[in-house]
């Protein structure tokens, strides 16, 4: 779950207050004081903390917070605000005007998912219908830029094959490319040697839109390195990484305050669709259990095939739905990424605890999945739309291609039969009419 820690320490708070008629000036107080040791441990910078925590000192004193009959609801709303103002406030786009090719130079420290990244945004500039080319310019670390031609290959996106910036750029002009992404060389540190060349290159690309990638599980050492990026390039925004991972969700918060550059992304995977748009209303909400039913519906919309979807609903409802539609269904789903993340969107659905939801094992559902699917691929295609010929020589050899016990096959078949029976009880004519 994105930034689980800084999220359940948010909760922890705010059901404090829930959980109160009302409020003392002792309880502001404390509820503030707790709140920048909070974000202190969440990695969050500590002029950033203080700032923030006085701010929200400052607003609760102006809303009259004490002895008001909801002090749940207000804090919300200055939490809310609050955070939004610090993450920006509005979401900020690439600028894809002028003359193209448009240039997109990724910057940031070794690992910390430039390579990774520079594939992604093409993948999402490609998606907007532009025509990306992707170069790679870092000669000290070969692998960088052989793992960035599998990836073109893996998304069908060309890889300019020289470590060469200029050429790539001159190659886009003359094959009429649009965008030019640039993954550059970094280090494990801030360095002179790097910080020249890649200040050689700005100079050179005076258009472009520079990007730095910082690591959101890089605490503190992140924002010192970003603040250091910005001294020595026009950097436009930021690109955050690994936000699925165990960050704290301090760099978040940090980094946006101390550089005042808006963030542009945020990296939710491994996979090159794990890429989200960074909406500070959006992420603030997620931050405090809010959920994000937009960013959900924007992603179903990008994943889903709607016609195939379409089909599986129209066979559902005339009871005509198979276990090749379940397959079907099964696949969709898991092209939305890990459950946990989709359910994390969904208003309410608080973590309480690591890889929990609101109590719910998500891990232990996502292997639900996977087992689903598993058993599903290891059946013939007649035996997926036929059901009625899997005998227990066919389970079992279903339960030996996938993996797992006869009983397990066996409750996927319960499963389905009960939805069956579902159908047929409620799209019958005649059947469970409501009589009033």
């Amino acid at each position: 779950m994105m930034f689980s820690q800084l999220t359940e320490k948010f909760q922890t708070m705010l059901g404090k207050v829930r959980g109160r008629g009302k409020l003392s000036q002792g309880d502001v107080e404390e509820f503030v004081r707790e709140l920048r040791m909070n974000l202190l441990a969440a990695d969050v910078h500590y002029t950033v903390a203080k700032n923030f925590a006085d701010q929200l000192a400052a607003k609760a004193q102006g809303e009259k917070i004490v002895d008001s009959f909801r002090p749940a609801d207000i804090f919300y709303r200055l939490v809310y605000d609050a955070l939004v103002l610090i993450l920006g406030s509005e979401t900020v786009a690439l600028n894809f005007s002028g003359v193209s090719p448009h240039v997109l130079v990724l910057t940031g420290l070794t690992g910390s998912g430039k390579t990774t990244t520079t594939a992604k945004l093409a993948k999402w500039v490609r998606s907007k219908g532009y025509r990306p080319l992707m170069v790679s310019t870092d000669v000290r670390r070969p692998a960088a830029a052989e793992q960035l031609r599998v990836l073109g290959e893996s998304e069908a996106i060309d890889v300019y094959p020289q470590a060469d910036w200029q050429g790539a750029l001159n190659h886009a002009k003359l094959e009429g490319y649009s965008v030019l992404l640039i993954d550059t060389a970094g280090r494990l540190h801030v360095e002179e040697a790097l910080m020249q060349e890649l200040e050689n290159m700005s100079a050179g690309l005076p258009s472009a839109q520079i990007l730095y990638v910082a690591d959101a599980s890089g605490g503190q050492d992140a924002t010192t390195a970003a603040t250091a990026f910005k001294k020595h390039l026009p950097l436009t925004g930021l690109v955050l990484t690994k936000c699925d991972g165990d960050a704290r969700g301090g760099s978040a918060l940090s980094i946006r305050s101390l550089t005042g550059l808006p963030i542009y992304f945020c990296g939710t995977g491994e996979r090159t669709e794990d890429l989200e748009i960074f909406a500070p209303d959006r992420f603030a909400g997620r931050l405090l259990g809010m959920g994000d039913l937009a960013t959900l519906s924007e992603k179903i919309q990008e994943t889903i095939d709607v016609r195939e979807a379409g089909e599986i609903q129209k066979k559902f409802l005339k009871g005509q739905f198979t276990l090749e539609d379940m397959q079907s269904q099964l696949r969709q789903t898991r092209k939305l990424g890990g459950i946990e993340k989709w359910l994390e969107a969904l208003p309410g659905m608080l973590p309480a605890g690591v890889g929990t939801v609101k109590g719910l094992d998500a891990g232990q559902v996502e292997k639900g999945l996977k087992v689903k699917e598993a058993i599903l691929n290891s059946m013939t295609v007649e035996e997926r739309r036929n059901p009625k010929i899997l005998n227990g020589s066919r389970r079992r050899r279903i339960a030996l291609g996938s993996g797992v016990a006869v009983a397990q096959v066996n409750r996927l078949l319960n499963e389905y039969e009960a939805m069956k029976q579902m159908m047929r009880q409620g799209i019958g004519p005649r059947r469970n009419r409501i009589r009033f």
